[in-house]
């Protein structure tokens, strides 16, 4: 099954996408993430989600050239042509290629990949009824002064 993944603006086939060797999301997981669930084709909270998105690119100087407008309609545009009403939307977001001869990693364009895919549910529909136990792992994630948890990064 192919999924259509917008990059950059455009849309294409999940065959026909790649990302270079040389982008810094590649090498160095220098870049954010957000992934958005649509449930019986109502995306959710999609302002909140892209709110998050831009404090990570904020936090990490990653400065797409998008207004809050482009990144809806890219949203949007993704998520309706994988013709899924179940779905999360996954917008990723690299820090992207360095031009040749500079490592400086503020000449870098950054690379913007969204697709949607089925959303996949753990446990079946009776159970999801009936009601599911979990429990609540008591190990903590990583302190704020090696990777802020506020942002969501690929590293």
């Amino acid at each position: 099954m192919t999924h259509p993944v917008w990059i950059n603006g455009k849309l294409a086939t999940d065959a026909a996408t790649h990302v270079s060797f040389f982008d810094m999301g590649f090498q160095f997981g220098d870049g954010v993430y957000e992934v958005i669930s649509t449930r019986a084709g109502k995306m959710f909270r999609l302002d909140d989600h892209l709110d998050r998105l831009d404090a990570s690119m904020h936090a990490t100087r990653i400065v797409p050239k998008m207004s809050r407008a482009d990144w809806r309609a890219a949203v949007l545009e993704a998520t309706r042509a994988s013709g899924l009403k179940d779905a999360g939307t996954k917008i990723i977001v690299t820090r992207g290629e360095q031009p040749p001869n500079t490592s400086d990693p503020r000449a870098a364009t950054p690379n913007v990949f969204i697709c949607a895919t089925p959303y996949i549910y753990l446990a079946s529909d009776e159970l999801r009824r009936k009601g599911i136990r979990l429990l609540v792992s008591q190990q903590r994630g990583m302190p704020p002064d090696t990777l802020d948890p506020r942002y969501k990064h690929i590293s």
